[in-house]
């Protein structure tokens, strides 16, 4: 029995291989040795991924895979679903950290909860994504420039994607390569324009 572990982050934004890094020390510390540690850098939208594809068929009957959550496995509610259940017709049980599931348990209750979490992690980051558009819109309309030189809108992007999943400004800064500060100044524009939806 070997227990693996599966990563991913998008390389549409910046600061992929940090990413990771958050990723695999959370799957190391869940106890994954290295050497079973998979990773695709590329947006989840995308049917193929190799490394997944890799994993898929290499697993036995016994085997583990591990992901630090749903949203990192599938693209969304019906896929992650999918994969589940085409892992467990190989005796392969999945584990993902956030959300505490163990899709061993192949019970009633369990089986709900996955596709209770599985749609949760679906709407999350699709209101995310609206809110993000929300106010990348309404920073265009307003005419709107951050900092001198100017900031790319993608790296724009990236800020608030890290800064609304829990990453400092100093990380975001040190993925990015601006100051702090103007992370600071970002996501309190950001915010603004977002006021109405808190």
């Amino acid at each position: 029995m070997t227990n693996f572990g599966y990563m991913r982050v998008s390389t549409k934004k910046q600061g992929s291989r940090f990413g990771l890094e958050r990723q695999k020390d959370a799957l190391l510390s869940a106890g994954i040795e290295p050497q079973n540690l998979y990773s695709d850098e590329m947006s989840g939208a995308k049917k193929n991924r190799p490394a997944l594809d890799e994993l898929r068929g290499i697993v036995e009957t016994g085997d583990s895979i591990t992901c630090v959550s749903m949203d990192r496995l599938g693209r969304d509610t019906l896929d992650t679903i999918t994969l589940i259940e085409s892992l467990r017709k190989k005796g392969v049980a999945v584990h993902f950290l956030k959300e505490g599931i163990d899709t061993s348990k192949n019970d009633a209750m369990t089986n709900c909860f996955i596709g209770i979490m599985a749609c949760f992690a679906q709407l999350e980051r699709e209101q995310m994504l609206e809110r993000q558009e929300m106010a990348y819109e309404s920073m265009k309309a307003r005419g709107n420039q951050i900092g001198r030189p100017r900031i790319k809108s993608d790296t724009v992007e990236t800020v608030i994607e890290k800064v609304n999943e829990g990453y400092s400004y100093r990380e975001v800064a040190e993925i990015v390569k601006i100051s702090p500060a103007k992370i600071c100044q970002i996501m309190k524009q950001y915010r603004a324009e977002n006021a109405f939806q808190e």
